[in-house]
C-alpha cells in the first residue's frame, strides 16, 4: 500500500469513529501522525473548492518552493507573476 492509500484509509476510519490510538496502531505509527494525516487530509477535503488552480495541481513541496522563490504566498494566486520568457530556476 502506498501512502496516499494509506492516508485515505486513516482518514476514512477516523471518520467512521475510530480513535487515534486503535488507528496508530493498526498501521504501527504514531498517534501524532495518526492526528497530523487527519487533519491535514480534513483540511484539503473541506476546502478543495476554494483552492486556486495551482493550489489543485502542485505539490506542497513545489507550492513552497514558488513562495520561497517569490516571497509571497499571491504566486500561487497570480501565476502570471512566472514570467514564461525567463527561467525562475536559473536566477
Amino acid at each position: 500500500m502506498n501512502l496516499p492509500e494509506r492516508n485515505e484509509k486513516i482518514f476514512a476510519m477516523r471518520e467512521t469513529g475510530a480513535k487515534y490510538g486503535e488507528i496508530a496502531k493498526a498501521f504501527d505509527i504514531s498517534k501524532a501522525s495518526v492526528r497530523q494525516i487527519y487533519l491535514k487530509l480534513k483540511e484539503i477535503k473541506d476546502n478543495y473548492d476554494s483552492y486556486t488552480l495551482l493550489k489543485k495541481l502542485l505539490s506542497r513541496r513545489v507550492q513552497i518552493i514558488l513562495i520561497e522563490y517569490f516571497g509571497s504566498e499571491d504566486i500561487l494566486e497570480n501565476p502570471q507573476m512566472i514570467d514564461s520568457g525567463q527561467s525562475f530556476l536559473l536566477k
